[in-house]
């Protein structure tokens, strides 16, 4: 099944992308297939970032967690396109895709942390659905199902 949206991205240009989007980043290729899915992105390695970078991307996923229960909307993901922008730009340009998808992985292994404690705490629990403070607080302060991998 064709997803219009991705259908869409991959037809346009990189002149139309960055018009539309207002930012273009030198270094950065996505390439999809002919159904316009994601086939790859920039050069996927995790390299070594700096705490305060991976610690922002971290907070932002627990202040979203706590904003949306799960869910991003477009102003939260716009947010989050400042922050990893803000932190990829002092890498080279060479070393920018991997810092994007380095903090690209924190994020979603974050996000992912939180949403297998909140479900194991609330297995009837679904995105979006309030979650109770005493359940929340723990997880968001890494007591709860912290994950050191990335």
């Amino acid at each position: 099944m064709v997803n219009p949206i991705n259908a869409a991205v991959a037809a346009m240009t990189t002149a139309q992308i960055t018009a539309e989007s207002g930012t273009h980043i030198e270094g950065l290729v996505w390439r999809y297939d002919s159904n316009g899915n994601l086939v790859s992105g920039p050069e996927q390695r995790l390299i070594d970032l700096a705490d305060n970078m991976k610690d922002a991307v971290i907070t932002f996923a627990r202040e979203q967690f706590t904003r949306g229960f799960g869910m991003m909307n477009w102003q939260d993901g716009d947010r989050l396109g400042a922050i990893t922008r803000r932190i990829i730009m002092g890498f080279s340009v060479q070393d920018r895709a991997s810092a994007l998808y380095t903090l690209h992985t924190i994020f979603r292994e974050e996000a992912l942390r939180i949403q297998d404690a909140v479900q194991q705490a609330m297995p009837n629990w679904t995105h979006g659905q309030p979650v109770p403070n005493d359940i929340l607080s723990p997880i968001l302060s890494g007591e709860v199902g912290f994950n050191t991998t990335v």
